[in-house]
């Protein structure tokens, strides 16, 4: 992906960090940098303390972990020589300041909103633009020029591509000579939530002690996790208090890590092939696949132009069907259904901010039995989890919810409310966890 506006004169070389706050493994940063050095230009990166128009609000929470991320990010910068701006003046005097480079360097984001931010301003601004992508192994058209119908589709093409693209970008070194950070005081946190509270969506329990962001906080969680969780991975994965998935998703959400080093971390391990390549398959597959769908989906977020066309069907044909229990947004939101498993799922993602993957399927699969229609149970997923889960507002967020509709699955045996789209309850998960404790059992 790219956009090419070149003008003759310009001061410059622009890094307009958005989706990659790291110096490892940044190829939007190294690409900035070695056009700056090939040039004889000088560097500097941006990052923008704002939403572009079309943004969501995000929680309190959410954005503390962000400031964490950038103020690291920041630092690093500086210590390799690379002047810094933090900027939260008015979007007219960002596009400004862009205008002014020879060269402006974005990294990818994927989502609606970004995409259309990123092509008006290259549009507007009539520079040298280059766009990264930052945050896959594969650039996105590179695997499919088209909505992939499933996994079983996606993979093999996605296979074919991968290893050309498995090489390290390692991250920027030092420098003998300091860079500066202009805008530093605007990373008071404090005075950013009493100025901004129009940015701010307003929750319970803002503040978590759990996490911190930054890329040092993500490689110190993925190394806790390759020690205490890889060689679980997958086989506790449907437990409420097991410790054995990777707690990495926020980071790769906020561009604190790259999935490449997690790859090769990973790989170098040394754990069992079976859990390494159960864990690479959601890393890189499925991870991948869920930016596919959001990236030709334009509709990703809205019911039911984001399902396929049996999945519409066979909803349709249920619109009527009586509901057991029905629950509002608010009872919901503070888990006081009469599922105790659910309550314990939706209270972890209120209080902490996480919600496994596995987890998250039955929790949304719920939703849809407890709510008077289709297009209320979709408005609240994506409201939950968009507001609670620290990584929320994220492709795997929309194509996890979207696939508790029947998004990349096939149609089952039909049933009351579901119709043909897979139905999960209860019993399923105790099931799963009692067959892996006695596996457990066996190999003490």
């Amino acid at each position: 992906m790219g956009y090419e506006h070149i003008c003759k004169e310009g001061k410059g070389v622009l890094y307009y960090a958005r989706h990659a706050i790291r110096l490892r493994n940044n190829p939007a940063l190294t690409y900035a940098k070695r056009y700056a050095d090939e040039h004889g230009l000088p560097l500097r990166v941006i990052y923008y303390l704002g939403l572009h128009e079309g943004e969501q609000k995000k929680s309190q929470r959410q954005w503390r972990f962000l400031f964490e991320g950038v103020e690291e990010f920041a630092e690093l910068l500086v210590a390799a020589g690379i002047n810094v701006e933090i900027f939260a003046g008015a979007e007219q005097e960002l596009v400004d300041m862009l205008k002014q480079a020879q060269c402006v360097v974005f990294d990818v984001g994927y989502l609606r909103a970004h995409r259309k931010w990123q092509t008006r301003i290259c549009e507007e601004i009539q520079c040298r633009c280059v766009s990264v992508e930052t945050n896959v192994l594969v650039p996105v058209e590179e695997v499919l020029q088209k909505q992939a119908y499933s996994a079983g589709v996606f993979r093999p093409k996605y296979m074919t591509c991968v290893q050309q693209y498995l090489c390290s970008h390692n991250k920027i070194e030092r420098s003998d000579d300091k860079g500066k950070i202009l805008g530093k005081s605007l990373l008071n946190f404090s005075d950013f939530c009493a100025n901004n509270k129009d940015l701010i969506i307003p929750i319970k329990y803002p503040e978590m002690s759990k996490w911190r962001g930054g890329s040092k906080a993500a490689e110190a969680q993925l190394q806790l996790f390759i020690k205490n969780g890889l060689c679980q991975y997958g086989k506790l994965e449907t437990s409420l208090h097991t410790q054995s998935y990777s707690q990495l998703s926020p980071y790769l959400h906020f561009g604190h890590i790259s999935p490449l080093t997690i790859y090769f971390e990973i790989i170098m391990s040394g754990a069992p092939q079976a859990t390494v390549d159960g864990f690479l398959e959601q890393l890189l597959v499925r991870r991948e696949l869920a930016i596919n769908f959001v990236y030709y989906c334009p509709m990703y977020d809205q019911f039911p132009h984001a399902l396929p066309q049996w999945s519409r069907e066979t909803l349709a044909r249920h619109i009527s069907d009586i509901r057991t229990h029905t629950y509002t947004y608010e009872i919901l939101e503070s888990g006081q259904t009469h599922d105790p498993i659910w309550n314990e799922i939706q209270n972890r993602l209120v209080l902490t901010g996480e919600i496994q993957s596995y987890l998250r399927m039955y929790w949304g699969k719920k939703v849809i039995e407890w709510t008077k229609t289709y297009e209320q149970a979709w408005e609240y997923l994506i409201r939950l989890n968009d507001t609670y889960a620290l990584d929320g507002q994220d492709p795997n967020g929309y194509t996890g919810i979207a696939w508790c509709f029947g998004l990349h699955d096939r149609a089952f045996k039909e049933r009351v409310v579901f119709g043909k789209i897979r139905y999960m309850n209860e019993t399923g998960i105790k099931k799963r966890q009692r067959s892996f404790k006695k596996e457990d059992e066996k190999l003490s």
